[in-house]
């Protein structure tokens, strides 16, 4: 028997779909992308929280160490030692006068207000500020001492001006103050000559120094704004025979006020004053005969003011913010904060 296949006969098998169809694919891919694009915006936004935190730390260490190098030479500003009344003239090494504020340390501090950019910062000085100070800031001038722990062991000649004392690397350069606690003789040494752990120390004028009386190093630091390498404005310090240094990038400004004793001069502040309206007698520390007298009206006290910014833009717009007195719109994204303090010099205050 022949068994003939109809070929026109239909299929007896179906076979199973296979992929997916192009409608499901795109809903597949929509899925996808709407997932995807979830997930950036999630890491976008983290990143953004991350770096606007970062910026913002930055920004508040920044203000805290402005702070502490402020307030701690301001403190100990014009504190020479155990001696609270008299100031003994320098001798010709130093600016007798003096014109120039590196070395005039009658003055506890002083300071110019928007100054005009020139390197001098409108003052007198050693040598110009390099970099220069930013047009429109405020330069604050801090005269400090430190006790190195010498004590005068021997004055040997004191119709010539010497003493000795231990052999701790002072040098000629430095400026010195010996005070006895009745007096302080402040000068730069002609000499210095030092054999084992013995020191003696030469000065062009007479003195006769107590046996016992301290042996201080003065200092003085400048503190101003000025433009970085990278041009971005920071806050320089300059130590006595120092160069500038670098201490915070991102400080657009620094203004200051003063804080004037001239009611009862009982070393309490009366009244703040920008630097041009201080008088030349109010700086200084000592008054006639070289004495705190009762008729002057002494620089007290510090206030100051500091304008940060972050080191990148990280702000969707220019900041818009109040400093000085004045509303500010920035040119830049950069975030803005800004610092106050008041530091009272301890050798003026009561």
């Amino acid at each position: 028997m022949n068994v003939f296949q109809n070929h026109n006969a239909p299929h007896q098998r179906r076979f199973a779909q296979q992929g997916l169809s192009l409608i499901e694919l795109m809903v597949a891919i929509s899925l996808g992308l709407f997932l995807s694009f979830g997930a950036i915006q999630a890491f976008m936004s983290g990143k953004q929280i991350y770096t606007t935190q970062q910026a913002l730390s930055r920004v508040q260490e920044n203000a805290r160490l402005v702070q502490e190098f402020l307030s701690f030479d301001l403190r100990n500003a014009g504190n020479y030692g155990c001696v609270s009344g008299k100031y003994v003239a320098t001798n010709s090494n130093l600016v007798a006068g003096s014109t120039n504020e590196e070395l005039n340390f009658a003055n506890s501090v002083f300071g110019t207000n928007d100054v005009s950019g020139a390197a001098t910062g409108d003052m007198t000085l050693q040598t110009a500020l390099n970099p220069p100070p930013l047009g429109g800031t405020d330069i604050l001038v801090v005269h400090t001492a430190t006790n190195l722990g010498l004590e005068v062991r021997a004055a040997p000649a004191p119709t010539i001006g010497q003493v000795t004392t231990s052999n701790l690397g002072l040098v000629a350069t430095d400026v010195i103050a010996i005070s006895d606690c009745t007096k302080n003789t402040i000068f730069k040494p002609s000499s210095i000559s030092a054999a084992g752990t013995t020191a003696t120390i030469n000065f062009a004028f007479p003195s006769i120094p107590n046996i016992g009386s301290s042996i201080m190093r003065l200092d003085t630091a400048i503190y101003y704004i000025a433009e970085n390498p990278a041009g971005r404005p920071s806050l320089y310090r300059r130590m006595l025979n120092g160069n500038s240094e670098e201490l915070l990038q991102g400080v657009d400004d620094m203004q200051l006020e003063y804080g004037i004793d001239n009611v009862g001069n009982d070393g309490q502040v009366d009244e703040y004053r920008t630097a041009d309206a201080v008088i030349a007698a109010q700086w200084s520390a000592w008054g006639a005969g070289g004495k705190l007298g009762t008729t002057d009206q002494n620089v007290a006290a510090v206030r100051y003011s500091l304008l940060l910014s972050s080191e990148q833009e990280i702000l969707d717009e220019p900041q818009t913010y109040t400093y000085n007195g004045n509303v500010v719109t920035a040119t830049d994204r950069r975030m803005r904060q800004i610092v106050n303090g008041t530091a009272g010099l301890r050798s003026r205050l009561n």
